[in-house]
């Protein structure tokens, strides 16, 4: 019994060890032996997509230019003679193809009435033109606002009017001037108030509209944005002691410029700087008289609302504010260059007195044909 009792023993102990040898065997197959199945291997991630490319935003010009192409044209209605605009609608169409400059020219108040007759009928047909001395056309809601082209541009803000809906479209600056064979060096004026010295008793012509002396009026419509400008009261005291020199009155800056170049008067007591330049540069003995400041007399544009063709105005207009534009005005009239920035023989001239130039507001409008009579009077000019 014992016998079969080791026996037994022995059996077991070889049934449990070999339960052993299994299990380990298992596990070593699990940590290391060959698969029949491979391990999946993790897949490449895929490659990333491009980045997208943001589709590019046109400019407010770029805008305008597409809708202008299709316009095909725009209508300009001005005061300017064919003569000077020839350079103006030949560099805006070659700098804008495919759009073309019809020109219309006459005088400012038939322009004016024009458009106002066409705007009752709602039928406006022009799309950029002269508003003359009427403030009606902001007043009665014709004129377009382009405050996004002059901000685009930077155009200076003291040659925009009306809440950006007026702009100068060229200045025509005013000033005194004098014969330099007439007088010396010593004797040539040195201000406005040097003219109204006894010495020039009859030595002084005056273009008899009195434009220089108007828009070098500060209004109080103005506030603190032309303090070079003169009070009203200061135009009047300077015109009545000049009246003392029995001034010559002539009309036209032609008729002025001329006596003063030929000699038969010394000085000028304004003019028309444009008529000046045409002489001086055809050799004519004068100078312009170094005052502090010269006026301008202005002339404004606008683009009219519900215009024919509404894309090609805005860029005519901004074509016309920009500084191509206003470089090739200094090319037809040298004069036009309000900042004295071209390299003009004209613009170095009036650099070397020290003058400013300062352009009038649009205000000025409602005071024209009064301040026209006051000055008058008190020159001794008949208002008749």
């Amino acid at each position: 019994m014992l016998r079969n009792l080791r026996a037994y023993r022995n059996l077991a102990r070889g049934l449990v060890l070999g339960a052993l040898g299994v299990l380990l065997t298992a596990s070593l197959g699990a940590c290391g032996g060959d698969d029949p199945t491979p391990t999946p291997k993790p897949k490449a991630a895929a490659p990333a997509a491009p980045a997208a490319t943001a589709t590019p935003v046109p400019s407010l010009l770029e805008s305008l230019y597409a809708g202008a192409k299709a316009e095909g044209e725009v209508i300009w209605a001005t005061t300017d003679t064919e003569k000077r605009t020839t350079q103006m609608i030949a560099g805006f169409e070659q700098a804008y193809p495919g759009v073309k400059v019809k020109l219309i020219t006459g005088t400012s108040a038939d322009l004016t009435e024009r458009l106002f007759l066409e705007a009752q009928a709602n039928k406006v047909s022009v799309d950029v033109t002269d508003p003359g001395r009427d403030n009606r056309v902001v007043d009665q809601g014709l004129a377009e606002d382009l405050t996004d082209i002059v901000e685009e541009l930077g155009v200076d803000p003291t040659t925009v009017y009306s809440d950006n809906r007026i702009w100068l479209k060229v200045g025509v600056p005013h000033a005194p001037i004098c014969n330099t064979k007439r007088l010396s060096p010593s004797e040539f004026p040195k201000s406005y108030e040097d003219l109204a010295d006894p010495r020039f008793k009859g030595e002084i012509v005056v273009e008899n509209r009195l434009k220089g002396f108007i828009y070098l009026t500060n209004l109080p419509e103005y506030g603190d944005t032309r303090p070079d400008l003169w009070a009203e009261d200061r135009v009047v005291d300077f015109l009545s002691k000049v009246k003392a020199n029995d001034l010559q009155a002539q009309k036209g800056n032609g008729t002025v410029g001329d006596l003063v170049a030929s000699g038969e008067v010394s000085c000028a007591l304004e003019i028309n700087l444009s008529s000046f330049e045409t002489l001086r540069s055809a050799g004519a003995p004068i100078d312009i008289v170094p005052v502090k400041v010269h006026s301008v007399e202005p002339v404004h544009h606008f683009v009219p609302k519900n215009s024919p063709n509404p894309n090609a105005a805005k860029l005519f207009a901004a074509f016309l504010m920009g500084p191509e534009g206003k470089a090739l005005w200094t090319k037809v009239r040298v004069t036009s260059d309000l900042g004295l920035v071209q390299d003009t023989d004209y613009a170095k001239l009036v650099k070397s007195k020290g003058s400013k130039i300062v352009a009038p507001g649009t205000e000025m409008n409602d005071h024209f044909k009064r301040l026209t009579k006051v000055y008058r009077t008190a020159i001794g000019i008949p208002t008749g």
